[in-house]
């Protein structure tokens, strides 16, 4: 099994790609640099935000693909991190890539004190980070919905 991981460096990422290596599965992730603080996984280097960016071999026979990527500061990013790396990411990703993870935002159901939220609640983002999540986060159900129909 091959589990390929972007946004490896943040919080969630590196959690998750620790508990990945020690359950022996190969990982891959991408990262901006070419150095990565975990053991035993494969780098892959580029920058998302980078129109140009190239991860020749990154997807190649992924069978589960983490997007665990994220810009929560620099909002000048969010739009190239968040909607146009993701819709290149997808069409990178056909045929090479078995299942896609998305790791969203919450705050895509806006500010919810009471009630549950669940995939059928309705969008409701504020501000720049939660639209630009909500966005992604559509652009890959309307892939999944692609592919089902």
């Amino acid at each position: 099994m091959i589990i390929s991981v972007i946004g490896a460096n943040g919080f969630i990422g590196l959690k998750l790609v620790k508990e990945l290596v020690d359950s022996g599965i190969r990982v891959r992730v991408l990262s901006r640099k070419n150095i990565y603080p975990i053991k035993g996984v494969e780098v892959f280097v580029a920058d998302l935000t980078d129109t140009n960016f190239n991860i020749e071999g990154f997807l190649d026979n992924t069978d589960i693909l983490y997007n665990c990527s994220g810009e929560v500061n620099d909002e000048s990013l969010m739009q190239k991190l968040h909607v146009t790396a993701v819709q290149r990411l997808i069409k990178l990703s056909k045929g090479k890539v078995g299942r896609w993870v998305q790791l969203g935002s919450v705050g895509s159901y806006g500010n919810c004190r009471n009630g549950v939220i669940t995939e059928n609640s309705d969008d409701k983002p504020v501000g720049v980070y939660e639209t630009t999540k909500t966005e992604s986060d559509n652009l890959i159900k309307e892939r999944v919905r692609h592919l089902i129909t």
